[in-house]
């Protein structure tokens, strides 16, 4: 597992590197515990964005406390409906996700991917079930 952060002008860093589970709890902790330990102060205002693993999201809960903005990575939740649509549907449907994420708003890009859960559930109900779950978590508002 490894934990990246961005700095100001966008470059990115590593912060901390834990061999083991995503789903394993006391993994995640002891990876977020290493990096304030080596000096990430809990007191400052972050966004995370994670993969949807929920002892990561618990974690960070636990760390960080509940008033951190947390968000689902857009690119696992395309990779992860794109993969259950066959060939001559994901260029059309990763379209359209892409472009509810670059919405300018909270709301836009929420009745955007709830009208291309619509369209999924004709087309593959699991595809649907795919983006449906976790969709909000994927917006920050």
């Amino acid at each position: 597992m490894v934990a990246l952060g961005l700095d100001k002008d966008g470059r990115k860093h590593i912060l901390g590197l834990r061999e083991g589970a995503i789903e394993n709890r006391e993994v995640c902790i002891g990876l977020l515990e290493d990096i304030v330990r080596r000096g990430l102060s809990i007191n400052r205002y972050y966004l995370f964005v994670l993969d949807g693993s929920k002892a990561l999201r618990s974690a960070v809960s636990r760390m960080f406390g509940n008033n951190v903005k947390v968000q689902r990575c857009q690119q696992h939740k395309r990779r992860n409906v794109l993969k259950h649509l066959p060939q001559e549907h994901q260029e059309t449907i990763d379209a359209r996700i892409r472009a509810a994420y670059n919405m300018a708003t909270y709301e836009q890009a929420k009745q955007s991917l709830e009208l291309t859960v619509k369209y999924l559930e004709r087309l593959n109900p699991i595809a649907a079930a795919s983006l449906k779950e976790g969709l909000e978590e994927t917006l920050t508002e």
